[in-house]
């Protein structure tokens, strides 16, 4: 289905019934498809699935203005999603840009949020809290805010996409599309442009970020052991940011798409977590 947040179309997956929900939130470049492992699982155990696009991605609006695409901005719409299909309080679990977004939407509205399940991304406060050696990992947000990436990106069939996406199990076609489509690209894009990391960089190195907010809504957070994209300290250390419980479990044989390299691991860790927190 389609609906309008906030001036911006969006489109939603619904799966299931019931007066229990798990909003489920991917990241780039994928779209709500990405849990189709998962989703399954949770339906039957009695929950009621919302798999949205965030803007920009998949079948929701390609809206041309970056400064809807900040962080804030996105869990403010997925929270008037909420409020639209009529949920009170969810189970929220979310990857990669959606676990930015995630993260945004358990310090802002916690009372929203029965437990949370941040994949691949920790915490603001430990994924910007730098050493030398973590700022190796940050090569690629740095690229990709550059006037030139979407003509590399999709240079020669998009080979440098490819080359990037080597480890995401559709990483092929989603670089084929992305070559055919620049739009698509572009419009994905939107989401990096919004988060300007040269800039936060130097304000995290100069003591000038905001101070990181405190989560207390009940937290898991999931890494791959093989997670070529980031790196395991940005979300195991994530717990010094928690007034809540939290809980780190490292998926072996996993990359950065998990749910996809360990489908079943991951629908047995996000279950039992929302389980433990129904």
């Amino acid at each position: 289905m389609d609906i309008e947040l906030n001036n911006a179309t969006y489109h939603v997956r619904e799966h299931g019934a019931g007066d229990r929900t798990v909003l489920l939130l991917h990241g780039w470049p994928d779209d709500g498809e990405l849990w189709r492992h998962q989703v399954p699982v949770l339906v039957n155990a009695g929950y009621r699935v919302l798999a949205p696009d965030l803007l920009g991605f998949g079948k929701s609006e390609r809206h041309p203005d970056v400064a809807r695409y900040t962080g804030s901005r996105l869990a403010t719409d997925m929270l008037a999603m909420l409020e639209t299909m009529g949920v009170a309080r969810c189970h929220l679990v979310a990857h990669d840009w959606g676990a930015v977004v995630g993260w945004e939407m358990v310090a802002s509205a916690p009372e929203r949020f029965a437990s949370y399940a941040a994949l691949s991304v920790g915490h603001s406060g430990a994924l910007f809290d730098l050493d030398h050696g973590k700022l190796s990992n940050l090569w690629y947000f740095l690229l990709a805010q550059t006037d030139l990436a979407p003509e590399l990106f999709a240079a020669n069939d998009g080979a440098f996409m490819r080359f990037f996406l080597s480890g995401h199990p559709q990483g092929d076609a989603i670089a084929g599309r992305m070559a055919a489509e620049p739009d698509y690209l572009q419009a994905m894009r939107r989401i990096e442009l919004a988060h300007p990391v040269a800039e936060i960089l130097l304000a995290a190195l100069t003591g000038q970020l905001p101070e990181p907010v405190p989560v207390t809504v009940p937290t898991l957070g999931l890494w791959g052991a093989r997670d070529e994209l980031m790196w395991r300290p940005q979300i195991a250390e994530s717990e010094r940011f928690m007034d809540a419980e939290w809980q780190f479990e490292q998926v072996d044989e996993a990359g950065h798409w998990l749910m996809l390299d360990q489908p079943d691991r991951v629908a047995r860790l996000l279950i039992g977590w929302i389980e433990r927190h129904a």
